[in-house]
């Protein structure tokens, strides 16, 4: 890994890409298949291996971020000016996006006021919270940096991580979609990237990392189905301690492991690179519009009159991996080619 490119980081993108679409996929199977069946049992380790996708996802924001300031000053108004275009305007785009579209199916109401409660907690479609907490972590990391250079990145992630678990079940509105949940993660991203260049990472098993990688999704697994099958009674306040200590857990061996598979065999050639560079950029696309492609295929399985839950599952992965993605990828290379022939 280096300055110029993190191949590891744009792998793990990809991969956190691909579980919050199977996240969404396999949701309605694991809920209304037969439980213990082979088939429910199949999507719900697809589930719950993906469950980690969005910690994922801010442990990089973390980390990149970490890695553009950490040796150079942050000017605050420019910091802001910079960072946060790119990421709120594109989801208003897509919000405003979604919230037509279900204008016109007639499940949202012509109101500003609906308008601006959805923009401010993205709740006009199920996945757009994610970026609510990106927008916040962007807007936090400054005060981060200032805490991590005056304590150590050390004592910064460990005083977040203790604020998270001591806030873990005191009640608060939207929850899900406020910082305090999730800012352990993104501070680990600016721990681990503190800590990059003391890790041996050719010394380590990446079959090993990959294979604990599988295990965590195993364990996420059996904790659904304790739940599910009511074998024994889990405190609540245990399982999101679980949660926190797995998806910490699984950035862990996810990140060694790729970043060990990459110095061992990095890519060979400057296309390769570029491609890699590519589809990983394209997950920002991928991510706001796959949705749009699950709601199609919904529709084709109902034109069709296909009622089976697993069937609707596969159309769905078959739809994004036909269309959506390549569709992606061109749209990002014919970007990538404009801001060429601007520069130049």
């Amino acid at each position: 890994m280096t300055k110029k490119n993190y191949t590891s980081i744009h792998y793990m993108r990809i991969i956190a890409c691909l579980m919050v679409i199977g996240i969404h996929i396999t949701a309605a199977p694991v809920v209304f298949l037969d439980k213990n069946s082979i088939s429910q049992l199949f999507f719900l380790f697809i589930n719950q291996i993906s469950k980690p996708a969005v910690p994922i996802f801010i442990f990089i924001s973390g980390f990149l971020m970490h890695h553009i300031y950490t040796d150079k000053p942050l000017q605050l108004l420019s910091y802001y000016k910079k960072r946060l275009p790119s990421l709120v305007i594109p989801y208003i785009i897509w919000s405003l996006g979604y919230y037509f579209l279900y204008t016109k199916l007639g499940f949202y109401p012509l109101d500003l006021k609906f308008v601006f409660s959805g923009l401010l907690w993205g709740t006009f479609i199920y996945h757009l919270y994610f970026m609510v907490i990106i927008i916040q972590m962007y807007i936090l990391y400054p005060l981060l940096k200032v805490v991590s250079n005056r304590w150590g990145e050390v004592k910064m992630f460990l005083g977040v991580l203790a604020i998270q678990l001591l806030l873990i079940k005191v009640p608060f509105e939207h929850r899900d979609r406020i910082f305090i949940t999730y800012m352990s993660y993104f501070a680990f991203g600016l721990l681990f990237q503190s800590l990059y260049k003391k890790i041996n990472f050719k010394s380590i098993s990446s079959v090993i990392m990959f294979a604990l990688f599988v295990l965590f999704g195993i364990l996420n697994a059996g904790v659904y189905l304790v739940y599910q099958n009511g074998w024994f009674e889990i405190a609540s306040i245990w399982d999101s301690l679980i949660y926190v200590d797995l998806s910490l857990s699984a950035i862990i061996v996810l990140i060694i492991g790729l970043e060990s598979f990459d110095q061992k065999h990095p890519l060979k050639t400057m296309r390769s690179v570029m491609i890699t560079n590519q589809i990983s950029r394209s997950t920002q696309f991928i991510y706001y519009a796959h949705p749009l492609f699950i709601l199609l295929s919904e529709h084709l399985m109902n034109q069709l009159g296909i009622l089976s839950i697993s069937l609707r599952a596969i159309s769905a992965f078959m739809m994004i991996v036909l269309f959506l993605l390549p569709l992606a990828f061109i749209l990002e290379s014919w970007k990538t080619r404009l801001i060429g022939k601007k520069k130049v």
